[in-house]
């Protein structure tokens, strides 16, 4: 898959593109890190036509050390997902579908939740990927998903897939939006 980059109804810029094979006689983990923070500066490159660091705070959120735009990226075993956008926070997950999610559903979603989304890995797939997308918005530390974030509904349209979340704490509801590639999900959004 070459990279597919897209502009969204809000005004963010959407890339995703193939992680380079790892070899699996390195040192798993660091060569792992090192590949992925690799591919994630060759992909902001490719949206920015420029070079530009990225940085960290406290809590992992990634920012560009220029302060130019607001970022968010993503990793699966697979892929490499970067949003970014000038003004808003904005929050990206790539998730793998895998019937393994089907598992561990309960730890993510409440009962409401597994009551309301139709069982399915691709469905849960895309509600780990949402509240996952949610967290990097907020840019805090740990949350609980399954009491501080809740799924209000998962739309699935002919033109665009919508999610409707909401942050228990404060009510506020965020609208994600994803897409299915290759046995991935890719989901986003903004505040």
């Amino acid at each position: 898959m070459e990279t597919l980059i897209f502009r969204t109804k809000e005004g963010a810029t959407v890339a995703i593109d193939n992680l380079p094979a790892i070899d699996p006689q390195s040192s798993a983990g660091n060569h792992k890190r090192q590949c992925e923070k690799i591919a994630a500066h060759k992909v902001l490159e490719k949206l920015l036509n420029t070079k530009t660091e990225i940085m960290h705070d406290p809590y992992g959120k990634p920012f560009l050390k220029d302060n130019t735009l607001k970022i968010s990226i993503s990793h699966s075993k697979t892929k490499i997902a970067l949003i970014i956008h000038a003004t808003k926070n904005v929050g990206i997950d790539v998730e793998n579908i895998s019937p393994k999610i089907l598992k561990l559903a309960s730890r993510f979603l409440s009962d409401k939740e597994l009551a309301q989304i139709r069982q399915s890995a691709e469905n849960y797939t895309i509600a780990w990927a949402a509240k996952e997308a949610a967290f990097k918005i907020a840019g805090k530390a740990a949350v609980d998903f399954r009491k501080s974030l809740e799924i209000e509904k998962i739309e699935k349209g002919d033109m665009e897939n919508k999610i409707i979340l909401k942050f228990l704490e404060d009510g506020k509801v965020l609208n994600f939006y994803y897409k299915i590639l290759n046995n991935n999900v890719l989901v986003w959004g903004m505040d």
